[in-house]
């Protein structure tokens, strides 16, 4: 699941990067 689907961690926030 590493480098299809990454999370970026934010103090209030997590966002969602789709790796294709």
């Amino acid at each position: 699941e590493d480098g299809k689907k990454r999370i970026d961690f934010k103090p209030d926030l997590f966002i969602e990067h789709d790796k294709s």
